[in-house]
C-alpha cells in the first residue's frame, strides 16, 4: 500500500515563484537507495519529488527502522523539521531512481511571507501528512510489538522444549550403548516416555495460546507429597548430567489435593531448570517446603 501524499495544489500555487526558484534551486538525480536525509539530521530545506519515489522511514518499537510513507512524482517531504526548526524526525531514502528539486529553508520561508495562500496550502498537506503517519506508525509500534512478544515465545519454547529434547538423546545413548543392560534399556525407556508425554502436553498449551483459548484445568485428587517426590526424581535425572543435585530439606506434606499434574510438572520444571540456568559449573538446589 502507498501512503504518497498528492502535493499538486502545493506545486500549482509555488508554479511562478519556482520559476524565478530555478535559479537558486538545486535538482538532484540520486541512484534507488541512495539516503537523502537521516532522522537527526539539521532540516535545511524541502524537497520535492519531480521523478522516481522516496520512502520516509523512523525508528519504531524496540529500535526497528520502519517505512512510514512512500512518496510519488507531485509530493513534497522534509517540511517538518522546516516549520519547526528542529532536526529530522524520520530517513528518506530513494526508493527508485529519481530526481528531487531541494528549496532551502531561507528561500522556502520568502515564497511563505510574501504569499500567504502557499503558507496555507502547505500546512493543509502537512496536517493531512501526519495524519496518514501517526496512523500509518501506529500501526508498525503494533506490528513491531507483536513481532517482538513472537520473537519471546519462540525463545521461551525453545528453551522449554530443549530440556526434555536433551533428556532423550541422553537415555537414547543409555539405551544402545555397548554394555547397556536390560535394566539400563528399562530405565532409558521409561526417561523416554516421560518426556515425551512432557513434550506433547507443551505442544499442546502452545496450541492453545496461538489459538487463543486456554482448557479448563484438569483438578484430580492425588497426594501432595507423593507428586513431588516423583517429580523431584524425575527432574533429578536430568539435573544430574548438569552436575547439579536437587535437595529436600525437609519431607514434602503428605496433603491430599486435587492438581492438574501436568500443568504443576511444568511449574517444577520451570523452576529447576531456570536454577540450573545460573549454575554452569554445577552446585545444589535446595527445596524446602512449609
Amino acid at each position: 500500500m502507498s501512503d504518497s501524499i498528492p502535493a499538486g495544489a502545493f506545486k500549482e500555487l509555488l508554479s511562478e515563484e519556482l520559476a524565478t526558484l530555478k535559479q537558486t534551486a538545486l535538482e538532484i538525480s540520486l541512484p534507488a537507495g541512495q539516503v537523502i536525509f537521516r532522522q537527526g539530521d539539521v532540516g535545511d530545506g524541502i524537497y520535492l519529488v519531480e521523478k522516481g519515489s522516496v520512502e520516509i522511514a523512523a525508528l519504531v518499537g524496540g529500535g526497528e527502522m520502519r517505512v512510514l510513507s512512500t512518496l510519488g512524482p507531485g509530493s513534497f517531504f522534509g517540511e517538518m523539521a522546516v516549520m519547526d526548526d528542529e532536526p529530522r524526525s524520520a530517513t528518506a531514502t530513494a526508493a527508485e531512481d529519481c530526481t528531487l528539486t531541494f528549496i532551502a529553508s531561507a528561500a522556502l520561508w520568502h515564497i511563505l511571507e510574501k504569499t500567504p495562500a502557499v503558507l496555507l496550502s502547505l500546512m493543509r498537506e502537512f496536517t493531512h501528512r501526519v495524519r496518514e503517519v501517526d496512523r500509518r506508525y501506529v500501526h508498525e509500534v503494533l506490528q513491531a510489538e507483536r513481532l517482538g512478544l513472537i520473537g519471546r515465545f519462540a525463545q521461551a519454547i525453545v528453551h522449554d522444549f530443549k530440556n526434555p529434547l536433551n533428556i532423550i538423546g541422553l537415555a537414547g545413548d543409555l539405551a544402545t550403548g555397548e554394555n547397556a543392560t536390560l535394566e539400563d534399556r528399562a530405565e532409558a525407556g521409561l526417561l523416554i516416555g516421560k518426556q515425551v508425554d512432557r513434550l506433547s502436553n507443551m505442544i499442546n498449551e502452545v496450541l492453545e495460546y496461538t489459538r487463543g483459548s486456554t482448557s479448563a484445568a484438569t483438578l484430580v485428587p492425588g497426594c501432595y507429597g507423593a507428586f513431588v517426590r516423583q517429580t523431584l526424581a524425575d527432574i533429578q535425572a536430568e539435573a544430574a548430567h548438569r552436575s547439579v543435585r536437587i535437595e529436600c530439606e525437609n519431607e514434602p506434606p503428605e496433603t491430599p489435593l486435587r492438581m492438574d499434574q501436568a500443568r504443576l510438572t511444568h511449574v517444577f520444571y520451570n523452576l529447576v531448570n531456570n536454577a540450573m540456568d545460573f549454575m554452569p559449573e554445577g552446585g545444589r538446589i535446595i527445596v524446602r517446603f512449609h
